[in-house]
């Protein structure tokens, strides 16, 4: 598909396409504006969007990238449709709106605030930010370890075992690629945290002890994928130093491949 020339008519985009885009596109290259309210956004949200409330946006126009493809989503595309026209009148094109807003989305959703999981990287220096990443991606190997000990369907834990295998192999590449040793621990990192800055303990109360399918599983593991990616992304957005914004974007961009290898699983599951 010619992404570029669906962009350049500024229209609308269904959820089946804009998810096939946002899945297959590197996070930095597009921007998801949510003009909805900050309670809708607490409750779920396309991972990565930034919320400029409606209201808001006409004052906030100077935090919009014009150089950058955007999708503008609301609850059922009826506000954004008029964020688009906001945008559109102040001369920023490359502007889609998400058609049926979050009632139609089928995607990743991730939940709460802007600032949630943001204190963890409060230090905000490259070796930290390595360091904190690296112990979350080693929190849900563990979780995932932990999980597939406890559940009695073998489907389902071998499932979980190689999302284990998975983390592993992504803590590893971290470690190597950014010179970090294995041991190095990460200062001030609450115990049990695990990828997207949850903490297992939360996950464990909201899942039952025994995982009754894969289906299950990988919606769950769409979940911190989901989480992580919302999380890299915003601290992305919200670091001046060239290096440590690359390095959240590329987390957030192997987060996305991780959470698309998970939705074409469900989708055959679901066929």
């Amino acid at each position: 598909m010619n992404w570029q020339s669906l962009f350049a008519h500024g229209r609308e985009i269904t959820a089946e396409k804009a998810r096939d885009y946002i899945g297959h596109m590197p996070p930095n290259d597009l921007q998801l504006i949510d003009v909805r309210q900050p309670k809708e956004y607490r409750e779920a949200h396309i991972p990565g969007a930034k919320l400029i409330p409606l209201n808001e946006l006409p004052q906030r126009l100077d935090e919009i990238d014009a150089a950058k493809n955007t999708i503008v989503y609301c609850r059922s595309g009826k506000r954004s449709s008029t964020a688009c026209q906001i945008l559109d009148q102040a001369g920023i094109t490359g502007v889609l709106n998400l058609r049926g807003g979050m009632l139609e989305w089928q995607g990743g959703r991730a939940a709460g605030e802007e600032t949630d999981g943001l204190a963890f990287f409060v230090r905000g220096d490259f070796p930290t930010a390595v360091a904190m990443a690296c112990s979350m991606e080693a929190g849900l190997k563990q979780f995932y370890l932990a999980a597939a000990a406890q559940t009695a369907d073998a489907s389902s834990r071998d499932f979980l075992l190689a999302m284990a295998r998975l983390e592993d192999g992504h803590l590893a590449r971290l470690q190597g690629k950014h010179g970090l040793a294995e041991a190095d621990a990460a200062t001030g990192m609450p115990a049990g945290t695990i990828e997207g800055g949850l903490q297992a303990a939360d996950i464990i109360g909201a899942f039952p002890a025994s995982f009754t399918g894969v289906e299950s599983s990988i919606e769950m593991a769409m979940m911190f994928e989901a989480q992580a990616l919302d999380l890299y992304s915003r601290l992305a957005r919200r670091r001046d130093d060239p290096e440590l914004r690359d390095f959240f974007i590329e987390l957030a961009g192997e987060e996305q491949r991780h959470l698309s290898r998970l939705a074409r699983e469900l989708d055959k599951l679901l066929a």
